[in-house]
């Protein structure tokens, strides 16, 4: 089994810590607990003003509180404090953020100036200071933005810092940048994510044909002799993929197919050497964009939980990956089927509560009005096909008594079995959103490539096998597999409860790391980093 580091460098790596900091530890939970631990002790006042509460009164409540809680007097009376913070404040930029927006330049004149600063405008400038402090610190833990007010499916409660006891103890110990430093996401992909940002900035003209849009009108297969393989190779030349021979042609060479195998993998795409719709719009992907697009993913993975538990299951509604760890262990991967645009998956943390076998379904709202209403409209036969049975204040209705105009106030149950819409194991956990874990009727779509087709729920590819790893994660190590199948030949439904806190996160993240290093972009299927990056910039 590989270990928790090795599947945090081939994938996301949401719980482990960078070598650099607190090595070692799972998440730095730890370093933000210990820098909030209410201590007996004080800062040293020599040089402090006193504050008028008439000038604190302006101020927001945090603020107040904090200098209440102080005697009223000045914190940032130590040089040293203030200058090994703007340098901190300098390289936000390197997070995505903007540094002004925590008033760097303001600062650094007022700081260059302090000398000859009366008293107040020593007061003014310690408690911009303060305000500063609080915002960086709030953005760097938990992010700029509430993904809350950008989208409706959110549902994982952000993690609370307390920004007044983390200035104190920074000014207490005089670590400001360590402790602020431990507020970031401790992964890989985010350092990843920064480094790419760093070299994004550094070379931002970009070469003509970068910009250049393909246009492609049918697939192109190696040894095809195409127009537009011509830019190709140069746009994998540029993107150090492949080396331009002396005399460009038009002619899709062996080189070309490899060059095109790798910017493929590192797209998420089938590593096939086909040229289709897929890899000619990850191609026409420009630089801007894709600093867009690390901008939104820095955010994004700072809205996410440190700590996903000691037994979890990750998926990436993004790339179309599922993860199960088990007390750092990776244990198995799959392929899942995500919502489609118009029904998307929910960004969640919960637990799971039971394992369902040979599930009976109960169609949700969204599908009775969308589909089942206008296909059983059309056709009474729907529900014998589709072994659906209708119940009306839990009474057995007959198709020729549904009134297709009052189809809402039905209850529409889906008979257990392998053609049943979950297939035969469903994995329930609370959430506000109606969306489980499930097998497939279908399970010729984990061939695909783009993998956002169901109505808001996961299917999971090879289900027996998860289920017989949680249940031996929750020391239930009689249902194998072999079990399970067993279970399953029976035709009868069975729930299995699970005991132990096993969680479940559902995520979205387009940018994660690839096998060979460096980053893998997943196709952004709800559309969601432009519209985030430009929230980010208001």
């Amino acid at each position: 089994m590989k270990k928790l580091y090795i599947f945090i460098l081939l994938t996301l790596g949401l719980t482990i810590v960078g070598c650099k900091k607190n090595e070692g530890n799972l998440d730095n939970k730890t370093t933000v607990k210990d820098s909030l631990l209410v201590i007996k002790k004080s800062l040293d006042f020599r040089d402090a003003l006193i504050i008028d509460t008439l000038t604190i009164n302006r101020y927001q409540p945090k603020i107040k509180a904090f200098y209440k809680e102080h005697g009223y007097k000045t914190v940032w009376n130590n040089k040293k404090d203030r200058l090994e913070y703007l340098d901190f404040l300098a390289l936000v930029d390197e997070d995505g953020l903007d540094p002004q927006e925590y008033y760097l330049d303001k600062l650094k004149v007022k700081e260059e100036n302090f000398a000859n600063l009366n008293d107040a405008a020593h007061i003014e400038l310690d408690i911009l200071y303060t305000q500063s402090f609080f915002r960086v610190a709030n953005n760097l833990h938990s992010g700029k933005l509430n993904p809350r007010t950008l989208y409706p499916d959110w549902e994982v409660t952000p993690e609370k810092l307390e920004p007044e006891k983390l200035l104190f103890n920074s000014l207490y110990d005089h670590k400001i940048a360590h402790l602020l430093d431990s507020l970031r996401p401790n992964n890989v992909i985010y350092d990843h994510l920064k480094k790419a940002l760093g070299r994004v900035k550094e070379f931002e003209d970009e070469p003509e044909i970068m910009l250049k849009k393909l246009v492609l009108d049918k697939k192109i297969l190696p040894n095809d002799t195409v127009d537009i393989v011509k830019d190709i190779k140069k746009k994998l030349a540029h993107l150090k993929l492949y080396t331009l021979e002396d005399s460009l042609t038009s002619v899709y060479n062996t080189d070309l197919e490899a060059a095109v195998k790798k910017f493929q993998a590192k797209n998420n795409l089938t590593a096939d050497g086909v040229i289709g719709a897929g890899t000619v719009k990850a191609m026409n992907f420009n630089r801007n964009q894709r600093k867009a697009q690390i901008i939104a993913n820095l955010e994004r993975l700072r809205w996410f939980p440190r700590n996903l538990g000691e037994n979890f299951v990750l998926v990436n509604i993004a790339g179309f990956e599922l993860w199960a760890v088990s007390k750092g262990d990776t244990i198995h991967k799959h392929k899942v089927v995500v919502g489609k645009n118009t029904r998307r998956t929910p960004i969640l943390s919960s637990k799971f509560s039971d394992i369902v076998i040979n599930p009976t379904w109960t169609v949700p709202p969204t599908i009775i009005k969308n589909d089942l209403t206008p296909a059983a409209t059309r056709n009474r036969a729907y529900f014998a096909n589709n072994r659906i049975k209708i119940y009306k204040n839990g009474s057995l209705i007959d198709p020729n008594d549904w009134d297709p105009e009052y189809a809402s106030s039905y209850r529409y149950v889906q008979d257990p079995g392998s053609q049943n819409s979950l297939g035969v194991i469903k994995f329930n956990f609370p959430n506000n959103h109606m969306v489980y874990l499930h097998d497939t009727n279908n399970r010729s779509v984990f061939g695909r490539d783009g993998r956002d087709l169901s109505s808001g729920c996961v299917r999971v590819q090879n289900p027996t096998k998860l289920a017989a790893k949680l249940f031996s994660i929750d020391g239930n190590n009689e249902l194998t597999e072999d079990k399970i199948e067993e279970l399953i030949a029976t035709g009868k439904t069975k729930s299995i409860k699970i005991k132990s806190p096993i969680f479940i996160h559902q995520f979205y993240w387009t940018v994660s790391i690839a096998k060979e290093g460096g980053l893998k972009f997943n196709s952004d299927i709800y559309d969601l980093d432009w519209d985030l990056y430009l929230a980010l910039r208001k």
